[in-house]
């Protein structure tokens, strides 16, 4: 069975959606930030959505110099934190959320580098995860974040 659907319309400008040099960046080890990521997404409770099976809860990542803390409070008031090594390579840090879902797919196709680059404007505009030292268009990936 194949079901396909024609989506009609002129697809958008890929250019506007990519930030041109997000002022903040951080890098840290692919494996370990897809492991901590992974259980604060389990551990409290993630939404699954039954037709799917997508991961579909909010996490919140406080980026600082040194770390990347991750927390996630389930619906049923449950919460899980888990904290990533990081190095802040430019900026001051912050907090921003993403579906973890979404952050999680974009690093697992990166999953064969040692280290991944996030860079992010601020908590509202794209963010892009690439290889770290390696920022062709190839290696980059949009992540849309989500209000906290």
């Amino acid at each position: 069975v194949l079901v396909n659907k024609l989506v009609d319309g002129t697809f958008p400008d890929w250019r506007r959606v990519v930030p041109p040099a997000p002022p903040n960046a951080v890098a840290a080890d692919t494996g370990e930030l897809i492991s901590a990521l992974e259980r604060v997404a389990i551990i409290a409770g993630t939404q699954v959505s039954k037709e799917d099976r997508r991961l579909t809860a909010a996490v919140r990542c406080a980026i600082a110099d040194g770390e990347i803390a991750l927390v996630n409070a389930g619906l049923d008031g449950r919460k899980a934190e888990a904290a990533c090594p990081a190095s802040l390579l430019r900026g001051e840090g912050g907090e921003i959320g993403f579906n973890a879902g979404y952050l999680l797919a974009a690093l697992r196709s990166l999953a064969g580098a040692d280290t991944v680059e996030v860079a992010w404007t601020d908590a509202a505009s794209p963010a892009l995860v690439t290889i770290h030292g390696d920022q062709t268009a190839r290696h980059t990936r949009v992540v849309m974040p989500m209000r906290m």
